[in-house]
């Protein structure tokens, strides 16, 4: 089910005889504050529509009561409504939002240089149902009181819920607008505006002449796209190069404002919020540490009885245990005796064994190798062997290297043998004109006919056979085809070649042909390739012939072969000598290892048996012991554990003691060093110090590195200062919080050293607001005659005409929202827009008119202003009038009652006037919210009319039932009402003894047939 956003509470608090006062609003459509002037009820309502837009810059709003008073001129409407007992004031809503949650939202008023400043916050978590009043107060004991705002946010978040402070107006703007009672988000500024007019109007109430002449005003934006039109265009450079130097000026004078006042102000705040934090960190500290070593204390003591006990029980157990044991001890030492004399038998009785084992091992290892080496030489010795071997191994290298050369040899006859291809275009050339290509005819030409042929065509190799220059006639040259060629019927005939050193010489073209030795003929190939077949096949079985060589040499794997053989008779050659030594008494080594291994095994055979006896006694031994042994173990546990406690804690509470000693010093300092900053900054100080207990705890390193960040900039601001001033800022670093706040006394002095002279009296804020404006203005300045100079006549009428037919059409639909409201006897609002199409139609002909533009000294809105003039006397516009398309058409605001046509709205009676307001205003209201994602109907405006008892019972109700039917609530003021509806009514009443108070008294009324 959709449900619609509404405002269901509003709570003051610190305004003029106000500590808290909540207003709930009626459950249908009207809620009214009734009272005598000077009760306060403008200054409520006032208050609420800044808690709707809290812009300043775009919402001045006074009660009527002010405009009417002359001695209000000139003052700040909300800053003489805040209490002096309380110097802040907040408005609070309460909202029940368009997704059925609880959402609480408003502004913190506060003066600062003579105007109320405002801070816009929201909650929204905290319970539905609990008192709006507990959120907001703070009770001490019999006492409660309601604090600024960085106190109220730690206080929420102490009981665990979150303010949120909205630093930008669109922040607050998206949180109402999601919660459903604002139509726009507030995010663009042109939104704003038309959203304080709209509220400007509805106060006021009703379509005055006033709302009627600035319709115009509240409807139409100002059109930026013509700037360029407005100057001189004769003048514009000059002008462009003074602003830029006078807009120079500013950018230098408010770099220098913002690093001294913004830069500074934040280096101050940050650092001051740093030092809060560490001395946050240190009573944390402090307070941990208390705790550890009072609960140390109290456990030193307890585990020391504990150890004391645990010692008796342990040297009664341990008493018991060893005289049970001493009986088995005497048998055990007897039989360990016994064990240690076999035992040095087994010893002899393996050495022994070793030695039988080794000879026997040596016998075999030397049988195998020489074997191996041998071969069929076995009944040879080992001298003759070796000779043997390295005379075969030389005989194989040398078989090796033989097959080498002949392969090389081979291998050059080949390379000799390879020839290039000819160019392929010569294929080409014989595929175009029929024939051989010369390559083919010649391709099972040897290799002396092959050079004879070539020398014979003077070294031409492209050519063909079978053909007569006759086939040339339809040939076109391309390069696809020999540059050069030879033609022929018959294939050419040899040279006569004879050798001359390394050439081959003939005769030809008057002289003689000569040839390399070295070059490969092209011709002949095909016998050439069959030559390189056979040597290749050659070079194969003697490559495998080495191979088998190489093998019997050394070995597939490198290490075998002869080589091998020769190898292992070397290595084993001492094994080798024992085994030729005694071959013959193989069998007597064998019989030998095997006796010793016998009187060894029988040896460890008796010690084995006195190991096993040793061992039951042992075992007895300890299980003399074993019924006590287990309480024995668990005692020791027990004491092992309350020991290693006492220890651990006579070890670290000294530490702990100690760093509990320093952490208070270290406080102390620090709260000294606190207040040696806050007399250092003088009558800002504690100021600074509230400020930066309502800012966030940024972390460590990120404050590091913004705070640096923002100490290089002031420094390279502030870069032509003196030398000492420039040494304040050098030795301000983020982890010395007291050279960051030293830095505020010196940039003071620099504000007054450099401060513009007409802006002297002004607060800082307000000094860099206004240095921004006229920067701005400047850049705005600048920016607008630089257009200018590039201005072009014909751009006039095409960019006026644009902007009245864009704003017709939008004029239109915002008016078709209004057809059919009902309210009264009206049955629909409308808005007529009417096009002064005669002076389009002259402006269209100004932009032919370049005669008018000859005169370099005039500026062009005086030549069209002139030309109006000229055309009829009845243009009483100025030149800069012209050029706004806003004085090109006209909007005017009808109404239709039942069974009657539209009529301007000015013949409307009151009632139906105040209507008429509130029904343009729910049209602009609904035209803004249809841009959005939530839809007008989720929607629930809250409307404030000023002075509603200008209207009679029956122009009261009328206003209810359009309330109701439309689906926006009322929030209105009055000196008296009576009303014959439903509603819900406070009764204001303000009291000045013994001090000054606001006295509110609400009533339901409930009409069972309420008109």
């Amino acid at each position: 089910m959709k449900m619609k956003g509404r405002i269901e509470q509003i709570a003051y608090i610190g305004w003029l005889g106000i500590d808290y006062e909540a207003i709930t609003l009626d459950k249908g459509a009207f809620t009214g504050l009734i009272g005598p002037s000077g009760a306060g009820k403008s200054t409520l309502t006032m208050c609420l529509a800044y808690a709707q837009l809290p812009d300043r810059r775009v919402l001045d709003i006074s009660p009527i009561s002010d405009l009417q008073d002359p001695h209000n001129a000139g003052k700040d409407s909300l800053l003489g409504r805040i209490s002096p007992n309380y110097g802040y004031a907040y408005v609070v809503l309460d909202i029940l939002t368009r997704h059925g949650k609880r959402l609480i939202a408003g502004i913190h008023a506060q003066g600062e240089d003579g105007r109320g400043n405002l801070t816009r916050f929201y909650i929204d978590n905290y319970p539905e149902g609990a008192p709006l009043q507990d959120a907001l107060r703070i009770s001490e004991g019999d006492t409660q009181h309601y604090p600024d705002l960085p106190d109220l946010k730690r206080s929420l978040a102490a009981r665990g819920y979150d303010l949120h402070i909205c630093r930008q107006v669109q922040d607050y703007g998206q949180v109402l607008y999601e919660a459903g009672v604002l139509p726009t988000n507030l995010a663009d500024f042109s939104d704003r505006s038309l959203y304080s007019k709209l509220i400007e109007a509805t106060y006021r109430g009703g379509i005055s002449a006033d709302v009627a002449s600035k319709l115009k005003d509240y409807l139409l934006p100002e059109d930026r796209k013509v700037p360029e039109m407005v100057s001189k265009i004769q003048e514009c450079t000059s002008q462009v190069f003074s602003t830029r130097r006078t807009l120079g000026d500013a950018d230098r004078q408010l770099n220098l404002l913002q690093a001294t006042y913004g830069t500074g102000k934040e280096i101050v705040l940050n650092a001051l919020r740093h030092e809060i934090d560490v001395q946050h960190v240190v009573e944390l500290e402090i307070e941990r540490l208390e705790r550890e070593v009072t609960a140390d204390m109290e456990t030193l003591s307890s585990k020391t009885q504990e150890v004391d006990l645990l010692s008796k029980d342990i040297r009664t157990t341990e008493e018991t245990i060893q005289t049970l044991q001493q009986s088995t001890q005497t048998e055990l030492r007897t039989e360990e005796g016994l064990m240690d004399v076999r035992g040095k038998e087994v010893q002899t009785k393996e050495t022994a064994h070793d030695a039988a084992k080794g000879q026997l091992r040596q016998f075999k290892k030397g049988e195998k190798a020489w074997k191996a080496a041998a071969g069929i030489h076995a009944d040879r010795d080992p001298t003759w062997l070796a000779d043997w071997l390295d005379n075969e191994i030389e005989n194989r290298g040398n078989d090796i290297a033989r097959k080498g050369l002949e392969i090389e040899g081979l291998q050059a006859s080949r390379a000799a043998l390879v020839v290039g291809t000819v160019n392929t275009k010569t294929a080409t050339l014989a595929k175009s004109v029929g024939g051989q290509t010369l390559e083919e005819v010649f391709d099972e030409s040897g290799d002396q006919q092959a050079v004879a042929l070539e020398m014979g065509l003077c070294g031409l190799v492209d050519g063909v056979v079978g053909v007569t220059p006759d086939v040339l006639v339809n040939l076109e040259s391309s390069q696809d085809l020999p540059d050069i060629f030879w033609l022929g019927e018959r294939s050419p005939s040899e040279a006569t070649v004879r050798t001359v050193g390394q050439w081959n010489v003939s005769a030809g073209a008057g002289g003689y042909i000569v040839s390399s030795k070295r070059r490969h003929p092209v011709f002949g190939r095909q016998a050439r390739e069959n030559r390189i077949t056979e040597i290749d096949k050659n070079i194969k079985i003697l490559l495998d012939k080495q191979k088998t060589y190489r093998i019997e040499k050394e070995g597939e794997d490198g290490k075998g072969g002869l080589k091998g053989r020769l190898s292992s008779l070397q290595m084993n050659h001492e094994a080798i000598a024992f085994f030729i030594e005694n071959r013959g008494n193989a069998i007597a080594i064998e019989q030998n290892a095997e006796t010793a291994k016998k009187a060894h095994e029988d040896a460890s055979r008796l010690h084995g048996e006195s190991q096993f006896k040793v061992n039951d006694l042992r075992n007895k031994l300890l299980k003399v012991g074993e019924p006590h042994q287990e309480n024995l173990k668990e005692l020791n546990n027990k004491k092992t554990k309350a020991e290693r406690t006492l220890d651990e804690i006579s070890k670290r509470l000294p530490g702990k003691q100690d760093s509990l000693k320093e952490n208070q010093d270290q406080l102390r300092k620090q709260r000294d060093s606190m207040a040696s900053m806050i007399e250092t900054l003088g009558q800002q100080g504690e100021s600074f110090l509230s400020d930066a207990r309502g800012m966030e705890s940024p972390l460590p390193d990120i404050y590091n590195i913004e705070q640096t960040r923002r100490i290089i900039n002031l420094r390279n601001a502030l870069e032509s200062e003196s030398p000492s001033r420039l040494e304040l800022i050098q030795a301000a670093s983020p982890t010395d919080t007291s050279s960051c706040i030293r830095l505020w006394p010196m940039l003071l002095e620099i504000l007054r050293d450099r401060i513009v002279l007409d802006l002297a009296d002004m607060d800082g804020a307000d000094l860099l607001s206004e240095m921004r404006k006229r920067r701005n203005n400047l850049n705005d300045q600048l920016g607008l005659q630089e257009n200018e100079v590039r201005i072009q006549a014909r751009s006039l009428h095409s960019a006026i005409q644009s902007s009245v037919s864009s704003q017709r059409n939008r004029i239109r639909a915002l008016s078709k929202l209004g057809e059919d409201i009902h309210f009264g006897n009206i049955v629909g609002i409308r808005i007529v827009v009417d096009t002064r199409q005669e002076m389009l139609s002259m402006l269209e002909g100004f932009a032919d008119q370049m005669s008018l533009f000859q005169d370099n000294t005039k500026p062009v809105d005086q030549s069209l202003r002139e030309f109006f003039a000229a055309a009829s006397e009845k243009y009483k516009f100025t030149g800069e009038e012209l050029l706004d398309y806003r004085n090109y058409m006209d909007l005017r605001i009808e109404a239709r009652r039942k069974n009657k046509e539209w009529e301007t709205a000015s013949s409307l009676s009151g009632g139906e006037s105040i209507g008429g307001g509130l029904a343009i205003a729910l049209m602009l209201s609904r035209s803004m919210a249809s841009r959005g994602e939530i839809k007008p109907e989720q929607i629930t405006p809250l409307f404030v009319i000023d002075e509603l008892h200008r209207l009679d019972p029956k122009g009261q109700g009328m206003i209810v039932d359009f309330a109701k039917r439309e689906g926006f609530q009322v929030y209105v003021t009055a000196q008296a009402l009576k009303p014959n509806f439903e509603c819900t009514l406070y009764t204001l009443e303000r009291i000045y003894d013994p001090e000054e108070r606001l006295i509110i008294r609400g009533q339901e009324k409930k009409l069972p047939h309420a008109a």
